[in-house]
C-alpha cells in the first residue's frame, strides 16, 4: 500500500528523527511574542512508503528506482529517504541516492548496507539524507544499486521518504 500524506503549518521548526527505519517528522510552531523578522510562511511535507519487492539485480552499479517524489516547486527543501534491504551476498555493497529531474544543487551523501567482509548474506537499512535548492518544479527520484560485489538476491522490501519544504531559503555554506 503506497502512502501519500501532505502537512501545511504557520511558520515552524522541522525535526525529523529516524528510529528503526521509520522516519518521524516534528512540526513546532515559532513563537511569534513580539518577535521581528519573516512573516508566517506555509511548510509543506510530503510522505511516501511503500511494502514491495523490487529486486537489484543486473550487473553491479545498475540503478533501480525505487520512487519519484510528486512534483516539488522551486524553493529549498530537505529530504530523507530509507530503505529495508535484504539478501545482499557477502562481499557485496548496496547503495540508495537521489537524482532531480533539472540540476540543482543539492547536499547529501550516499545511503549504504556493507557486506564487504561477510560470511553469509544479511539484511540492513540504506538510510540518505540531505538538503536541494530547486530552481524551477521539479521531482527527485529515489534508487539503490549493487555498486560492488555480487548481485545474487538482493531486494528492497519496504522503504519510506519524506521531502519538506523549508520556510526560507537554504544557504549552502563551506
Amino acid at each position: 500500500m503506497k502512502v501519500f500524506k501532505q502537512w501545511a503549518a504557520p511558520l515552524v521548526t522541522v525535526s525529523c528523527l529516524i528510529i528503526a527505519g521509520a522516519t518521524l517528522l516534528a512540526v513546532v510552531p515559532e513563537s511569534s511574542s513580539g518577535a521581528s523578522g519573516p512573516t508566517p510562511a506555509t511548510v509543506k511535507a510530503w510522505s511516501q512508503g511503500n511494502t514491495v519487492n523490487v529486486a537489484l539485480a543486473g550487473p553491479p552499479n545498475n540503478f533501480v528506482p525505487i520512487d519519484t517524489t510528486p512534483t516539488l516547486g522551486a524553493g529549498s527543501y530537505t529530504y530523507s529517504f530509507v530503505i529495508n534491504v535484504s539478501g545482499v551476498q557477502p562481499g557485496a555493497v548496496v547503495l540508495c541516492g537521489e537524482a532531480q529531474s533539472i540540476s540543482a544543487t543539492v547536499t547529501g551523501d550516499y545511503g549504504v548496507v556493507d557486506n564487504s567482509g561477510g560470511s553469509a548474506p544479511i539484511g540492513g537499512t540504506c538510510i540518505q539524507s540531505g538538503s536541494i535548492i530547486l530552481t524551477a518544479p521539479a521531482t527527485m527520484d529515489f534508487w539503490a544499486t549493487v555498486y560492488s560485489g555480487p548481485v545474487g538476491s538482493a531486494s528492497v522490501n519496504k522503504w519510506s521518504m519524506t521531502e519538506t519544504r523549508m520556510p526560507t531559503p537554504i544557504k549552502f555554506t563551506s
